[in-house]
């Protein structure tokens, strides 16, 4: 768990305490501890006055209480001996994050979250007086809180980079870009037969945070910097003098190209239109780019991807 080191200070699951994922994780649960302080504590009373005072209220956010689309992300309902809805919130939240973050950076994470944070509540606001002034139905004094708006978005943007990947949801084993869609249908469903206490459009706002993220600030920057490496690449390829062991020189070239940059983001995004079908990759442990027979061998950027993702 947390450990220090000489170079980096105290580590949190293997990243600095200062680190996105670790400052949004502790915040999370230093509220809940002053949460269950006050509900152990003091009347229980003041903890639903607190709730209701930085959890999310339609009415009173429309009243002046702005701050309350950012805060309810941050408070979680009390558990009995296992605070569960922050449980499974930060596991989400961190499992999600790790996978991510390298991909687009921490200026990037950390604005998704609080992006899909904002879009979860603002569809909780609207949906709550478009059911009042079309259905009669008002939930406008209805409190939500909890950091699901923002892990919405997360795993939104988590099927977009690892569409194929699957991921198990309860009993269910669904691939990343459909699980936002399924996880919906799922919370309605217990919501329905159920009346569990999901906020449903809260999930939606989030995912549609993430959706809307990725198409403007990713999706673009990504395909950009991709097709800039794989032009460069194959305009050096190019001039490579063909001689009688072509394959020898173009791996030499990605090893060079490999070895000049520092981050994994890049390497993949270099190494994976160069993947070879159905390659059968020599074990990890023989891998060596100084051996002859590697160098020679036409799978060697699968070696390479191989590698790097296990020194990331």
């Amino acid at each position: 768990m947390a450990k220090k080191k000489n170079e980096q200070g105290f580590l949190l699951f293997g990243f600095p305490i200062f680190h996105p994922l670790n400052v949004i994780l502790l915040l999370n649960v230093l509220v809940y501890l002053i949460q269950i302080s006050i509900f152990e504590d003091s009347d229980p009373s003041l903890l639903f006055t607190i709730d209701r005072l930085f959890g999310l209220e339609p009415r009173s956010f429309i009243e002046g209480r702005y701050w309350q689309i950012i805060t309810y992300g941050f408070f979680h309902a009390p558990g009995g001996i296992l605070p569960l809805h922050l449980i499974f919130n930060m596991y989400g939240f961190y499992l999600l994050g790790m996978n991510i973050l390298p991909k687009i950076g921490k200026i990037k994470f950390i604005s998704l979250y609080f992006l899909s944070l904002l879009t979860g509540g603002a569809m909780v606001v609207i949906s709550a007086y478009l059911g009042k002034y079309l259905y009669g139905t008002d939930t406008t004094m209805m409190v939500t809180i909890g950091a699901s708006g923002a892990i919405f978005g997360l795993l939104a943007m988590f099927g977009f980079f690892y569409p194929e990947q699957e991921i198990w949801i309860l009993f269910f084993n669904i691939k990343a870009k459909n699980a936002v869609w399924f996880s919906l249908l799922l919370g309605g469903v217990f919501t329905y037969l159920g009346s569990a206490p999901i906020s449903n459009t809260c999930h939606l706002g989030g995912a549609l945070g993430g959706i809307v993220f990725y198409q403007l600030f990713v999706k673009s920057s990504k395909e950009s910097i991709l097709s800039d490496v794989i032009a460069k690449a194959t305009e050096i390829v190019d001039k490579v003098e063909i001689n009688e062991d072509p394959i020898l020189k173009k791996n030499q070239l990605h090893l060079k190209t490999i070895s000049s940059m520092e981050n994994f983001a890049g390497k993949e995004k270099y190494l994976l239109p160069l993947q070879i079908e159905n390659a059968n990759i020599c074990p990890p442990g023989t891998f060596n780019t100084q051996d002859s027979y590697c160098l020679q061998c036409e799978w060697l950027v699968n070696c390479l991807l191989h590698k790097s993702r296990e020194e990331q």
